[in-house]
């Protein structure tokens, strides 16, 4: 329960009784909720900010323990002996772990005041709760929140607890935000790919969309697939690139990189979520084109019979069952055999074989304005493939066309120095975490 919720529960006590005849003075929610945020912000304003970082807190750590050595010291030297073990803990709790422990109840304290401080704010915000939940939003509550973070902070992960805390602040703040890119689009891809795109730029296909990309035309000329981008106006489409981010990276690698998995918490892979949230938002005219395009037919000629039999729950199984199938995993081999001979950069090529053999899943944010014309186009009422909001991009995106990257948190520091090494350092970095959570909080809606 809520402070605010626990507030209105509570029963007028003798104190507070208005004098018979007299009238009370009632409080509206959103009052009540603006009260309750101007006092969180006046707590939030007594906190030691910079114990927040990581680096704070490592160089706190650090301190102690020097601390510690020193008074250890002089100790053993007045005494002409070494202490005993017992006594070595008992002065290492007093001048290092509980300094910690303090840290960190501190750092708790602070997340979970910002969380409900950025729930009261956002609650009767209808986009803030498009963004958590385009399917669901109108049923979300300050208790979808609370029930997501218990969610989270019971999983058996490695996860310690103030990250978990940390992290869930961070999407709350993430999803409340304006996006950063005027006319954004999504791409999703392994490190490997990212890591290239840098010196390369990320590129599309080549010659002229034939209406089936990656196909041959009537000349026996291949076609070459443009980058696949997506406009994530739609309410899918930021699920769509998070899946096929996973698919980009290897399987493998995927416990080690993610430190909170929304499939392993909810019980349901990415791919089953996709499909539902697709079926969910596409219009029975939308259904009607797509079907069209697929079976080379008008969309008069598909039958309601059609559209269930497409839609049903075999058709969403293999449809399913086809993406958990699916990996986009660098090709090892082909990228020694092709791309890295020709590298004379060695620092480069150490980089790029190691992203190849341990691909960790990226979602980029691009700017578009001013490269419409290199799209296929949705806007234009085209539909490159049956995905309504997927595109194809027939040039070339350069660095300085990103706007955001998001990748697991445990791998932010790499991505800043490739980054920084292309004086790149205004990108956003974000970790794909967030996504992982939003997941969780429409799973507890």
């Amino acid at each position: 329960m809520t402070n605010i919720e626990q507030k209105q529960n509570q029963p007028p006590s003798a104190e507070t009784e208005k004098p018979s005849g007299e009238s009370e003075e009632i409080i509206s929610p959103e009052q009540q909720r603006a009260d309750r945020v101007n006092l969180i912000g006046q707590q939030l304003a007594s906190f030691n900010y910079s114990l927040k970082s990581e680096e704070n807190m490592a160089e706190i750590q650090k301190a102690r323990e020097e601390e510690y050595q020193t008074e250890l010291s002089k100790l053993e030297s007045g005494l002409g002996q070494p202490l005993s073990e017992e006594s070595k803990t008992k002065i290492h709790q007093n001048l290092v772990d509980r300094v910690i422990e303090q840290a960190q109840r501190e750092n708790e304290n602070y997340d979970r005041l910002s969380i409900e401080k950025i729930v009261l704010q956002n609650i009767d915000n209808p986009d803030f709760k498009k963004r958590i939940s385009p399917l669901d939003n109108e049923n979300i509550s300050e208790a979808t929140f609370e029930k997501a973070l218990s969610k989270i902070l019971d999983a058996e992960i490695e996860l310690p607890r103030a990250d978990r805390i940390r992290l869930f602040r961070q999407a709350l703040e993430y999803y409340s935000s304006p996006v950063q890119a005027e006319k954004p689009l999504f791409h999703s891809t392994s490190s490997y790919s990212l890591r290239k795109s840098l010196e390369d730029g990320l590129a599309g296909g080549h010659g002229k969309f034939s209406g089936e990309a990656g196909s041959t035309n009537k000349e026996g000329e291949w076609i070459q697939k443009g980058l696949s981008v997506s406009h994530p106006d739609h309410p899918s489409a930021e699920t769509f690139q998070q899946l096929f981010a996973r698919l980009s990276a290897r399987k493998s690698e995927l416990p080690n990189n993610l430190a909170i998995d929304s499939e392993k918490i909810t019980g349901k892979s990415l791919s089953e979520v996709f499909v539902k949230e697709l079926l969910g938002t596409i219009k029975p005219e939308e259904m009607k084109k797509m079907l069209a395009k697929r079976m080379g037919l008008k969309p008069e000629q598909v039958s309601d019979e059609m559209i269930e039999k497409a839609t049903g729950e075999e058709a969403q199984k293999a449809f399913i069952d086809d993406f958990n199938k699916r990996e986009y995993a660098p090709n090892i081999e082909k990228v020694k055999k092709e791309v890295l001979p020709s590298i004379a950069d060695e620092k480069l090529k150490q980089e790029l074989e190691q992203e190849a053999e341990h691909s960790f899943p990226c979602v980029i944010t691009l700017e578009s304005t001013g490269k419409e014309q290199h799209l296929t186009t949705v806007s234009r009422g085209e539909n490159p493939t049956h995905i309504p909001f997927e595109d194809f991009y027939w040039d070339t995106f350069r660095g300085e066309d990103i706007r955001e990257v998001r990748v697991p948190e445990n791998q932010i520091k790499k991505v800043q120095g490739w980054l920084k090494g292309k004086n790149l350092e205004n990108v956003r970095i974000v970790p794909i975490e967030i996504f992982e959570i939003k997941r969780i909080i429409q799973s507890s809606i």
